[in-house]
């Protein structure tokens, strides 16, 4: 014969509280375009605000992003090449595939005419594919603006807290491995430095001697192949005009 929950006994257990379910926001589904020319932008960093996690978007500018419980319907998008720009999304965004057009950055050079403007925008185009193929940094004039008067090297040091002075490279400056420990501090792997094209022996003496106000775009690889590499305005206006492209497969001055 079965119990009965005695109908006192049963009030109170409907009055008792449910546990409530987790809340663990959206997700946001979308695709990253080029504003004026409407292709898929690869390797742009798609992010919340107010916060650094972040997701790139694959070659087809496609991307999925949580965004916490709670936070606006909000993200934000930067790529080197284009300006950061903030997209506030509707209440249907969860439910539908958001399409955000990303615009171009301008970038002034000093002595590049009209008609080298193609050819400039080719170039910075090779130099972004280098730069996604090696998993680097870029870090244009606005970009660098942000850094008033400081050297090269201290940008450098900002953002490759890995590399440190050795002398097993004739940069004079290597990115700790795997096999760097407390007994051996000084085992790293050698880092290329190129300054305008040209290899740099002794670089951070001469990383510490240029202003960033002076540089028109920097390069940063933590992990060896790709260095780092310093480009002035004068040096990307005459590669612009002498034509040929950068291969991203490249890893040489």
């Amino acid at each position: 014969m079965s119990r009965r929950l005695p109908l006192v006994g049963l009030v109170i257990a409907l009055m008792l509280p449910r546990p409530a379910t987790a809340q663990v926001g959206v997700v946001i589904h979308g695709r990253v375009e080029d504003a004026y020319t409407r292709q898929p932008v690869a390797g742009a960093r798609v992010f919340v605000p107010s916060s650094a996690d972040g997701v790139l978007t694959d070659e087809r500018g496609v991307f999925a992003l949580l965004l916490p419980s709670g936070a606006p319907l909000s993200l934000q998008v930067e790529l080197f090449g284009y300006v950061s720009q903030r997209f506030d999304l509707d209440p249907s965004a969860p439910s539908r595939v958001s399409v955000l057009l990303l615009e171009p950055s301008p970038f002034e050079l000093e002595g590049v005419t009209v008609v080298e403007e193609s050819a400039l925008t080719e170039l910075l185009s090779d130099l972004r594919g280098r730069r996604n193929f090696l998993w680097g940094t870029a870090l244009d004039r606005a970009q660098l603006e942000r850094y008033g008067g400081a050297s090269v090297w201290t940008v450098v040091r900002s953002r490759a807290p890995m590399l440190f002075e050795c002398n097993e490279a004739l940069s004079g400056l290597c990115a700790r491995s795997r096999a760097t420990s407390f007994v051996n501090q000084s085992s790293g792997d050698p880092i290329l430095v190129c300054v305008d094209g040209w290899p740099s022996w002794g670089a951070v003496s001469e990383l510490d001697n240029l202003d960033v106000r002076d540089v028109a775009l920097l390069e940063v690889y933590q992990m060896g192949r790709g260095g780092v590499r310093v480009y002035t305005p004068r040096y990307l206006a005459t590669t612009a005009r002498r034509g040929g492209g950068v291969s991203p497969f490249d890893t040489s001055c």
